[in-house]
């Protein structure tokens, strides 16, 4: 299982906290490896691809919790959320009955508005509390396909 924390350089005053967390999330995954493990810090390169994605992204994590306490014998992270969201919309080729879901990279302003939406009905479903864009989020996606 992948772990990923991402410090926002605008949001610095947060990173003592963050620090903390991520030292736990070490610690834990250290002690329950069964594999080999990589550490990897780097700078956020703060492309579209990030301010596009950041609300999406958003709305998946807070739908995890909810979905994995309604299907407790099921895994649900944040790739299968994702895959969840992308079968319900249709966002999706398929091949001699075998479905590849697409990449959100070259995802039109219709497409991810369809994700968007769906993500928030699916968050409305399991009755996840403020599962929706932000306006700071609709505007970032604005700002992306008006470019």
């Amino acid at each position: 299982m992948k772990s990923e924390f991402i410090f926002e350089y605008d949001k610095k005053l947060n990173w003592d906290r963050q620090k903390r967390t991520i030292g736990t999330a070490l610690q834990i995954r250290m002690d329950t490896a069964t594999t080999s493990l990589i550490v990897t810090v780097d700078e956020l390169k703060k492309g579209k691809s990030y301010k596009q994605l950041k609300g999406y992204f958003r709305l998946v994590n807070l739908i995890i919790p909810a979905i994995t306490k309604a299907n407790h014998d099921c895994f649900f992270d944040k790739n299968v959320v994702d895959d969840v969201i992308k079968n319900t919309y249709g966002y999706y080729t398929q091949f001699k009955g075998t479905k590849s879901f697409k990449s959100k990279a070259k995802a039109t302003i219709e497409d991810m508005m369809g994700l968007i939406k769906t993500a928030e009905k699916i968050g409305a479903f399991y009755n996840v509390e403020d599962c929706f864009l932000t306006s700071d989020e609709e505007r970032s996606l604005e700002e992306f396909y008006n470019k």
